[in-house]
């Protein structure tokens, strides 16, 4: 709108508020029979996963998957599954990303890795003792072995032999490896 004159400001202003009064229009109107999981984030709040205290991980984390599933409650006011909820009821579950973790810990691997590296001791923790044997054989694959598997288990590139995540607090940001691949932006 163009507010040059004073007199289309208020004209626009009396149109809005008449548009208030009598309703608001059709296209303010909500979808009444919506499933409460297709809400947006905002109009609902999912309580936090019950945490197991020997993986750190949620304890329904199905290994399938890889996900748990987290109780959500819509928020007051809001209408989904053909019921107005008033934000103590529960609509929907959830599911949250959860890892596979059998107790392989990432800073002891790292400290194994510093000071006991030449000897392999970070490949035997990880469950590699061919490779370690070969690593205590050539004294850290005459040293740049040793600093090569440094950086790699810094950068998170070595993992457990069993595939499993490294054990680490919930809470706390997660070891994870950057990958490019052809979806990767470049900035020139």
């Amino acid at each position: 709108m163009d507010f040059r004159c004073p007199w289309c400001f208020a004209l626009s202003v009396i149109l809005i508020r008449l548009d208030l009064f009598l309703g608001g229009s059709t296209r303010h109107e909500l979808k009444r029979d919506m499933a409460c999981s297709e809400l947006l984030p905002g109009q609902y709040k999912c309580s936090p996963p019950i945490i197991d205290k020997r993986t750190q991980q949620p304890k329904n984390c199905s290994l399938e998957t890889l996900t748990a599933r987290v109780e959500c409650k819509p928020a007051p006011g809001i209408h989904c599954n053909g019921k107005l909820f008033t934000g103590h009821e529960v609509g929907f579950e959830k599911e949250v990303p959860c890892n596979f973790v059998s107790g392989y810990r990432f800073d002891s691997v790292l400290i194994l890795s510093v000071f006991g590296g030449i000897f392999g001791l970070d490949r035997f923790y990880l469950g590699y003792p061919a490779l370690a044997c070969l690593k205590v054989a050539t004294v850290g694959g005459f040293g740049l072995w040793y600093l090569w598997d440094i950086f790699f288990i810094a950068t998170g590139t070595v993992v457990p032999a069993n595939g499993s995540s490294f054990y680490y607090p919930y809470y706390d940001p997660p070891v994870t490896l950057l990958k490019n691949s052809n979806v990767t932006f470049h900035a020139s």
